[in-house]
């Protein structure tokens, strides 16, 4: 009886770390969409740091199609036709969109700067873990591009 017990406890034990380590890479969900075709945003990142060259601080967060590596600064400039869709986002410390950078490989731009069309609600960061629901408040126009936001994302700051 006390081997199946310390069975049952391994496998407990082994479920709560992969529940944890899937929590601690973060979740999007929700929809990203340009030009009428979806984004399918699974990979998320985040990052705490200097906003401006005054050190006002706040986060970064890279939203993405496929797994990112490195410096997610380089997504802010980066090319959907060769990284996928994605959205770079800094936030005030208070969750206040500072630069939303929209990546999508159905946009005729292929990447294009939003600020005040896109906003952010429910915002919460604790014990380095960041929660916040990001919205274009339905569809936009910017350019020859329509987009629309309304995702919630969850991440662990690095």
């Amino acid at each position: 009886m006390s081997r199946f017990v310390l069975i049952r406890f391994l496998v407990a034990l082994a479920l709560a770390s992969l529940s944890s380590l899937v929590c601690a890479e973060g979740k999007v969900t929700g929809r990203f969409v340009v030009n009428g075709v979806e984004a399918h945003l699974q990979q998320v990142r985040a990052i705490e740091e200097a906003l401006d060259a005054n050190g006002t601080t706040g986060y970064s967060l890279l939203l993405s199609a496929q797994a990112a590596s490195g410096a997610i600064a380089a997504w802010r400039t980066g090319d959907p036709a060769e990284q996928g869709d994605f959205i770079y986002l800094s936030l005030e410390k208070n969750g206040r969109v500072w630069i939303a950078e929209l990546g999508h490989t159905a946009a005729e731009s292929g990447r294009f700067g939003v600020v005040t069309e896109v906003s952010t609600s429910d915002f919460h960061v604790q014990d380095k873990h960041l929660k916040v629901k990001l919205s274009s408040n339905g569809e936009q126009v910017f350019t020859d591009d329509t987009f629309a936001i309304d995702l919630t994302i969850e991440a662990m700051i690095e």
